[in-house]
């Protein structure tokens, strides 16, 4: 599907030179001297790395149909996930640095969805936030006048994120998994 560079966002799947890729960020600039254009970081999906690339507004895209399929981390097989599929229960086996860090912040048995654009798989496809339950953190932290202070705390997944200081054992929370930074407590 043609489309301009302008429309290209974040987790649009694009074919550039023959290779398929994925956008993972894009930045508007307009120069002082000269016609806008877009610069965006792009990942191979066959090769996995990263390139940058700078299109014109106007010029040409084609973007790819992307499908997604609703899946359960179902186990980790040494550095791979495995991934199964709840309407086919087809496996789809997916090496840990490809998933990314947010996988961290599931366990088995938790719903995701991967992306597939012409029968290829692409990703993991992973929600803005994830709500965690703190299992373990400091207790009788005196407020200080200072603001925006964090103490450690564990949560149900065993990872260990800042959190403000109110926050106690047993409290749901909802997490960025782009950043896995707090975001707010969930009553």
């Amino acid at each position: 599907m043609a489309s301009e560079a302008s429309e290209l966002r974040r987790g649009n799947a694009i074919r550039l030179n023959g290779e398929l890729f994925i956008v993972v960020e894009t930045n508007h600039v307009k120069p002082g001297k000269g016609p806008a254009y877009l610069q965006s970081k792009l990942r191979s999906v066959a090769k996995g790395g990263i390139r940058e690339h700078r299109f014109r507004m106007t010029e040409g895209v084609d973007r790819v149909f992307t499908d997604s399929k609703s899946c359960t981390v179902s186990y980790r097989s040494g550095a791979n996930i495995v991934f199964l599929d709840n309407e086919s229960y087809e496996e789809y086996v997916i090496p840990e640095e490809a998933v990314g860090t947010s996988i961290q912040f599931f366990e088995e048995g938790e719903g995701l969805e991967l992306s597939f654009a012409d029968g290829e798989l692409l990703g993991v496809k992973f929600p803005e936030y994830v709500v965690r339950t703190v299992t373990l953190t400091m207790r009788d932290v005196k407020a200080a006048k200072v603001t925006n202070q964090v103490k450690p705390a564990t949560l149900d997944t065993g990872n260990e994120i800042p959190v403000p200081i109110f926050i106690k054992e047993g409290d749901r929370i909802r997490v960025n998994c782009e950043t896995g930074k707090y975001h707010d407590r969930v009553k």
